[in-house]
């Protein structure tokens, strides 16, 4: 693939991901991809369709905001930075990602994302899972601030 094409696959998927076009989003994968986030690993058309779907239902106005480098291309892989930003149970988050896509035969075969759970955790959560969220955070930063 050349670069071109490879920027406007990822693209083409986030735009897919974000619109809820679950089905226009899932033609950018080989039937076997494999998809890797924070959340989990889903291996497969069938188990990507379910992640993205309940991504698309549990979080409203979803978007991805490409920064920083946004995407950079080697032989079949293109890198891409971006914020992710939406509403979760009524509240915003926003958090800085990274994924890293690798190409086989003109579609994805996999994709690994990168983004701060307990940073998206604070901004979403309320009381007593608040303060449980807090104190990991605080105890990992000790020292730090």
């Amino acid at each position: 693939m050349t670069d071109q094409q490879i920027k406007d696959a990822i693209h083409g998927f986030l735009k897919s991901w974000t619109a809820g076009d679950v089905k226009n989003a899932l033609s950018f994968f080989a039937e076997d991809a494999l998809f890797v986030t924070p959340l989990g690993t889903f291996k497969g058309t069938a188990q990507i369709e379910k992640y993205i779907t309940w991504v698309s239902r549990m979080t409203k106005d979803y978007k991805v905001t490409e920064t920083g480098i946004g995407i950079i291309t080697q032989g079949d892989v293109g890198v891409i930075e971006y914020n992710l930003s939406g509403i979760y149970h009524g509240m915003k988050w926003e958090t800085p990602a990274m994924a890293i896509y690798e190409f086989e035969n003109g579609k994805i075969g996999s994709m690994r994302g990168f983004y701060n759970v307990l940073s998206r955790s604070q901004q979403t959560t309320k009381g007593i899972s608040r303060w449980i969220v807090n104190l990991v955070v605080n105890g990992a930063q000790k020292g730090l601030r």
